[in-house]
């Protein structure tokens, strides 16, 4: 008989009879075909035993408020588990909603993931690259840096969302589709920028959207960027200037660049090449995402996406839970993460 069954009425006597002969557990487990513990179980517990008792605490939400969780993550793509427990009214940290959400409404976080084509090489820089944070980067102040462009029909796919086995959720996958580049930054506690080409964003073909690319990104365009948003912010600083981060595009490690950062004083990072998971403004892209795209949204016009970046960007930086400074402090972890991992890639 399979011992996750519990004993019959039969059973039961037997035990007991063998039990009042002076008979051992064992030689009684023998007799009736089951596991000492069994037995055992029954003999201290005769009449508590066969109850049904679930270990740990009762669950902190009761089955209306899981619909209602359940309701609001279906109906507001897009936001965070602590801003679905805001609506749903239900009670519990992060985890807990987390949780709830996984098990009971039986949904999860999906979004589309880079997967990052490393060589040899590669891993061998990004190796390099933790050991020197770790030495000589891990207690400054840097200043993180990245482009992106803002598609006007939704975010491009690098965005998660709460969703249920069958659903979907709407991403831009038009290449050349109308949108806006932006240059940011941050520093610990706030973001620098954004700043947005000045002309307009409209992808006819394949020859004009390289060439706006280009133009985005040419090298006395770079400069002017920093010049118009890096040093206003550095000249409100005191102290020693924050190292600066970016990545090896053409118009970052050109003289012109260098000799620009030269003059002014201010120290670069070196940055592994294919390592986007190592730097931390990929986050806050994917975290504007969510708040520009929130519900669905797309955009009619160049100056209503701005309207949203702008916003977005300012409701970042009034957090008051210190979002920014976790992605600065996940550095140090995503640099343990490439040694482990022998210079593969990471889950950020």
């Amino acid at each position: 008989m399979p011992s996750n069954k519990i004993l019959t009425d039969y059973e039961k006597g037997r035990i007991d009879e063998g039990f009042a002969d002076g008979k051992s557990q064992r030689q009684i487990a023998l007799s009736i075909s089951r596991s000492q513990k069994v037995v055992s179980n029954y003999l201290r517990n005769k009449e508590g035993y066969g109850t049904n008792r679930k270990g740990g605490r009762p669950c902190i939400n009761n089955e209306r408020v899981l619909r209602a969780l359940g309701r609001a993550a279906r109906s507001n793509k897009g936001k965070t588990a602590l801003q679905l427990k805001e609506i749903s009214g239900a009670s519990g940290v992060k985890s807990t909603i987390t949780r709830a959400l996984r098990k009971k409404c039986r949904l999860k976080i999906t979004g589309s993931t880079k997967i990052l084509s490393l060589t040899k090489q590669h891993k061998l820089k990004r190796i390099a690259w933790a050991k020197e944070y770790i030495q000589n980067y891990s207690n400054n102040s840097i200043i993180w840096s990245d482009e992106k462009r803002f598609c006007f029909k939704g975010p491009d796919g690098y965005f998660k969302a709460w969703l249920g086995k069958n659903e979907i959720f709407k991403v831009c996958k038009e290449r050349f589709c109308g949108g806006v580049h932006v240059w940011a930054a941050f520093v610990k506690d706030a973001i620098i920028g954004p700043y947005f080409l000045e002309k307009k964003q409209t992808f006819n073909s394949k020859k004009l959207y390289i060439f706006l690319c280009m133009y985005f990104m040419l090298i006395s365009r770079y400069t002017e960027i920093l010049e118009e948003t890096l040093l206003p912010f550095l000249n409100k600083l005191s102290g020693p200037l924050p190292i600066f981060q970016h990545d090896n595009a053409t118009p970052h490690v050109s003289r012109t660049t260098l000799k620009w950062f030269a003059e002014k004083n201010i120290v670069t990072m070196t940055f592994p090449p294919c390592s986007p998971d190592l730097n931390p403004i990929e986050n806050l892209w994917s975290e504007l995402s969510r708040l520009i795209y929130s519900e669905n949204r797309t955009f009619g016009s160049r100056e209503e996406l701005i309207r949203a970046i702008n916003k977005a960007c300012e409701e970042i930086g009034k957090n008051k839970n210190g979002y920014l400074l976790n992605l600065h402090q996940s550095v140090l972890r995503r640099c343990i993460d490439v040694l482990e991992r022998g210079g593969g890639e990471t889950n950020y």
